[in-house]
């Protein structure tokens, strides 16, 4: 996470106790429930005039300026990473049901911590949301379990599943937001169309300072009871290693429908970043799994 000197200015401003010399630091974190989401969702559809549909690359009109800005960086920030790479829509030759698309709740455990000024946890509310729209390449997924906090990631179509393309981070502490654009190379199949435990593929997402270099591994095809009924899914490992301004790693097991949507997943990641306030340490984990096959619209 980006922590700048302005960002520590600010804080300051939270100084309470001057009197007797005490430093207080303010800091909050408000859930995002279901139904927040599901009003976000209907807004969209609303103003779009059809339900479930997002033109690729197109921040939600509820977006905050930094988000919109984040997404018409995406593509410069791509652009070096393939130069040479078709879009990828042309480049879908598998056959991939589609997720249906919707507000779709999750029983959640988790939580976020930095070690900045004097350190701070936000906890996940037990229940989050996951909005699924259609995208020019495939599908994207929203999961915002607090108001400060978000992920925001577009599974494409591609010759052999679906493969991670774009992935948006927000984070805010102390009133200070971070937002990261990381874009992926093609080929990075998280999905695949026919998949064999044991099967491996790795790839590289970037931002425009950070590496992220991801091994996806199939750990397994079983089925998964969401809500009383069972359902085939995708087992898969996701590993993965942080070099440049951010370093550190991330490590995730997660169970896919066939048409990318996520029946549960865990995560846990751990990263440092320097500053000139020092080395910020940024830690999540989570474990969020459905509990309606059925979404809400």
């Amino acid at each position: 996470m980006r922590w700048r000197e302005a960002a520590v200015a600010a804080a300051l401003v939270g100084i309470v106790g001057l009197d007797t010399g005490l430093v207080v630091f303010h800091d909050r974190a408000t859930p995002y429930d279901a139904e927040q989401a599901l009003t976000d969702f209907r807004a969209q559809a609303g103003a779009e005039g059809v339900p479930a549909a997002t033109a690729p690359g197109a921040p939600s009109p509820t977006a905050s300026p930094a988000e919109r800005a984040a997404r018409a960086a995406a593509s410069a920030v791509a652009a070096p990473l393939t130069p040479s790479a078709s879009p990828r829509p042309s480049q879908a030759t598998a056959a991939v049901p589609e997720v249906t698309a919707g507000v779709y709740r999750y029983a959640t455990s988790g939580h976020e911590e930095v070690n900045v000024l004097g350190g701070a946890r936000h906890d996940y509310p037990a229940e989050t949301a996951m909005s699924y729209r259609h995208s020019g390449c495939g599908s994207e997924d929203r999961w915002q379990p607090l108001k400060e906090r978000y992920s925001l990631n577009t599974l494409c179509r591609g010759n052999h599943g679906l493969e991670a393309g774009e992935s948006i981070q927000r984070r805010e502490f102390f009133g200070q937001s971070e937002e990261q654009v990381l874009v992926c190379g093609p080929g990075l199949v998280i999905v695949p169309t026919r998949p064999r435990p044991g099967a491996t593929t790795a790839g590289s997402c970037k931002s425009d300072d950070t590496v992220v270099r991801l091994t996806v591994r199939v750990v397994d095809v079983a089925d998964v009871t969401v809500g009383g009924r069972r359902t085939a899914s995708v087992h898969v490992h996701v590993e993965g290693r942080l070099t440049g301004s951010t370093r550190g790693s991330t490590s995730r097991e997660e169970w896919f429908t066939s048409s990318g949507l996520l029946l549960r997943g865990t995560a846990t990641t751990e990263t440092d970043r320097d500053t000139s306030a020092g080395v910020v340490h940024y830690s999540e984990t989570y474990d969020i799994r459905l509990e309606s096959l059925e979404p809400q619209r």
